[in-house]
């Protein structure tokens, strides 16, 4: 089986519907089950989005632009959202 066979399998596999209810970051996501209630916090897959400041330190450049690109697209919105395992699809 390639790579990319067992990829696919994966995350069709672990595939859930969820909906957006909150963007932390530019990579990352607040999504809550439609059916359970329940939320979960998901990091994007291959994307490294500038770190928010905290406290004292100062964002990095274009922090706050990616969060607001992805809280406009997609808060509300709802989608599949599959586990990655990423020890099994990297051989």
């Amino acid at each position: 089986m390639s790579v990319r066979r067992a990829f696919t399998t994966l995350i069709l596999t672990f595939a859930s519907a969820y909906c957006c209810s909150q963007v932390v970051s530019g990579d990352c996501l607040v999504v809550r089950d439609a059916a359970a209630g329940s939320e979960r916090r998901v990091f994007l897959s291959s994307i490294r989005a500038p770190r928010l400041g905290r406290r004292e330190e100062k964002s990095e450049p274009y922090a706050v632009e990616a969060k607001e690109f992805l809280r406009n697209r997609l808060i509300g919105e709802c989608a599949s959202v599959g586990l990655i395992n990423r020890n099994e699809t990297m051989s």
